[in-house]
């Protein structure tokens, strides 16, 4: 896989960020199946066995709760905690 053409539909995809939400952006079955592949690539890469110091706080929640549970905390608390984040995700 070219790095390449996959910065270059990253970069197709960040043109948008800052537009309304529903701002579509038109990528090829190409260029999707690249970015799929490229990000699976990464993933397996990645330990499955993540190596912890206590105290930790885990929060296991829907997407979109972590912004809530830092609203939910007082200014810089989150900063002297470590906080490991389990998002739901499908295969």
């Amino acid at each position: 896989m070219d790095p390449a053409a996959v910065d270059r539909i990253i970069e197709k995809l960040l043109e948008v960020r800052l537009s309304k939400p529903g701002k579509l952006v038109q990528l090829s079955e190409s260029e999707i199946k690249q970015l799929c592949v490229s990000s699976r690539d990464i993933f397996v890469k990645q330990p499955n066995l993540l190596e912890l110091e206590a105290p930790i706080k885990i929060c296991v929640a829907k997407l979109g709760m972590r912004v809530l549970v830092l609203q939910l905390n007082e200014p810089g608390e989150i900063l002297r905690q470590q906080w490991l984040y389990l998002n739901p995700y499908r295969v």
